[in-house]
């Protein structure tokens, strides 16, 4: 478990009612929040996503860039967005991280140039949403850098989807 997760953790094991500022590390800039009622997630907001899919994605970002948590007692809260019980969402987000955290090792080196591969496109075999944004930016952009730079999607969603368009045989590296 990363440090964010093992705080997130700690004040939901300690009943903590209040909110866990995520701040970029350099400029403090705000990336986020998670609202924690009486030891039970009830929200989260991380650069424009919102909910369980934000905790994901705060989860995997710190892997690859640790950002800063302050703690904040509160006692006014927003609407109840996740409705996950708290055991289950950190199962889920813990095994997720886990995974990522595994396969952010296959991330390629910023100098690949990639293309869509023809016959994949022919084969027609099923992707997924994140999958096609990301067969467009690789059509559009090419270099690794570029697609990692530029494309909306964050780091964690480029790289495992890099992996899954791999194994479907939908890209290939351009020498």
């Amino acid at each position: 478990m990363n440090q964010f997760l093992n705080k997130l953790y700690s004040e939901v094991e300690q009943k903590f009612s209040g909110r866990l500022r995520l701040l970029h590390p350099t400029d403090n800039r705000d990336l986020g929040l998670v609202e924690i009622q009486q030891g039970k997630i009830t929200n989260c907001k991380f650069i424009k996503r919102n909910g369980y899919n934000a905790l994901l994605s705060a989860s995997m970002a710190y892997l690859d860039a640790p950002f800063k948590i302050i703690v904040e007692p509160e006692t006014a809260f927003g609407e109840i967005e996740i409705k996950i019980k708290t055991e289950t969402l950190l199962t889920k987000v813990i095994k997720a991280s886990a995974y990522y955290d595994k396969k952010r090792k296959l991330r390629p080196p910023m100098n690949l140039k990639m293309s869509v591969n023809p016959k994949f496109l022919i084969t027609g075999d099923p992707i997924h949403n994140h999958e096609f944004d990301l067969l467009c930016a690789i059509s559009d952009l090419g270099r690794a850098k570029e697609i990692y730079t530029q494309s909306p999607l964050f780091d964690h969603e480029i790289t495992l989807g890099l992996i899954k368009l791999r194994e479907k045989k939908a890209i290939k590296v351009v020498r």
